[in-house]
């Protein structure tokens, strides 16, 4: 056989098979098969989830006591100590345990927030603005700034906006100003500063920590972020306790607990996922910061919980309760 001819012997062949082919579609169909997904939306995440997975009923409600960490100088009790006429050396004593107030040897005329210099006055009236208010009573305001400045110096003069708030601008002249004035020891815009700092040798400054308002009392840095400093413990607040509950579906914290830790074994039951194991009862022999809690098969801690799992703007504090709505 020449080449000519295998070729269209072969030619043949395929043209035969093709229409075996067409044959065998057209008399039982084609198609495709798909996988169908479970795409699960929180704001700000998207989770899938298993096929296999029920949706969850219900809601939870945390209700939060105070607001912020609850570590160091409670903002709102300064402002009540003040009102009842403690200075602010005593102020800062109370909330920093065995720290004193010192004057300081050579205060710097800047300090860095971020990437830009500040001149000292102007960098305290700024942040003291922002975080405890231009309106407060004088010697809360100078508890502030000798806070601020010490946590400052800790850190060698440079903090971020993460560490501490600052507003755009601040009333020259005003009661602030002549108030943070007065604790750095000026009589004019044009004067040295001379600031005085917290802390418990006379040399290194405390990393003079504060926040909002407490419940009940201040709770110790150890059993917020992990480190111990022997002048961040509980110690009682004066403020009013205030409180602010928030709903979460079961859906929602499911994903965001997925989120925080996939491996993670939830219950079908959702009463069980949530479990407060420890407190220091800071509000009471039922409430307090939480320092141990169990998500489905694991341990956190309450900051943790709040800071990683349901989001730090959720809820106010990790002084809380856990009620689960079916």
């Amino acid at each position: 056989m020449d080449l000519s001819s295998l070729i269209r012997l072969i030619a043949a062949f395929l043209s035969l098979m093709m229409t075996l082919l067409n044959f065998l579609l057209s008399s039982f169909g084609s198609g495709t098969i798909e996988v169908p997904t479970v795409t699960v939306t929180d704001p700000g995440t998207s989770v899938t989830s298993r096929i296999d997975e029920p949706s969850v009923p219900g809601t939870f409600t945390i209700t939060a006591y105070g607001w912020g960490h609850g570590v160091g100088m409670s903002q709102q009790g300064a402002i009540v100590m003040a009102n009842n006429g403690e200075k602010y050396v005593k102020i800062l004593e109370h909330y920093f345990t065995g720290a004193h107030v010192y004057a300081e040897t050579s205060t710097p005329s800047t300090i860095t927030y971020g990437s830009k210099s500040y001149p000292i006055l102007e960098f305290l009236c700024k942040t003291v603005k922002a975080e405890i208010g231009a309106d407060s009573p004088k010697e809360a305001i100078k508890a502030q700034a000798a806070a601020i400045y010490s946590f400052a110096k800790y850190y060698d003069y440079k903090v971020t906006s993460s560490q501490i708030a600052m507003s755009s601008s601040y009333a020259s002249g005003s009661n602030m100003e002549k108030y943070v004035m007065e604790y750095l020891g000026m009589s004019s815009t044009s004067d040295a500063p001379k600031a005085k700092f917290v802390t418990t040798d006379g040399r290194k400054a405390c990393l003079a920590i504060f926040g909002d308002c407490v419940a009940g009392h201040t709770c110790s840095a150890e059993s917020v972020w992990g480190q111990a400093y022997s002048y961040l413990v509980p110690v009682t607040s004066p403020e009013t306790v205030t409180s602010k509950s928030v709903s979460i579906t079961a859906e929602d914290m499911r994903n965001c607990i997925r989120n925080y830790k996939s491996s993670i074994t939830l219950s079908a039951d959702p009463s069980q996922w949530l479990k407060i194991t420890a407190h220091d009862s800071a509000l009471n022999s039922t409430v307090g910061y939480v320092s141990s809690m169990k998500i489905g098969n694991d341990t956190i801690s309450g900051w943790n919980f709040r800071y990683k799992v349901v989001g730090i703007n959720t809820i106010r504090s990790h002084c809380m309760t856990i009620k689960y709505n079916a």
